[in-house]
């Protein structure tokens, strides 16, 4: 596979990229409600901007979100059983 393919596979993918712009009131408010950095919360800002549920490694990220109220229902953490 060579870098043409490459891209003709990246395009061809269900994936697309989310626009950071309107979720940028969103995560700060995220990380300082769960006490956790923008970073990770831009990624909840994201799910909930289009109602998705995270699916996070993160187990420290995850507890936080997980004993809010809110976004709890947004939040799994991979592996863990439901």
């Amino acid at each position: 596979m060579d870098a043409r393919d490459g891209f003709d596979a990246i395009e061809a993918s269900p994936v697309s990229a989310l626009p950071v712009r309107p979720l940028a009131r969103a995560a700060p408010a995220i990380a300082l409600e769960l006490n956790q950095s923008a970073y990770d919360s831009l990624y909840l800002a994201a799910a909930l901007a289009e109602r998705f549920v995270l699916v996070t490694a993160d187990a420290v990220f995850a507890r936080a979100a997980l004993a809010h109220p809110v976004y709890a229902r947004s939040v799994r953490l991979l592996g863990a059983q439901s």
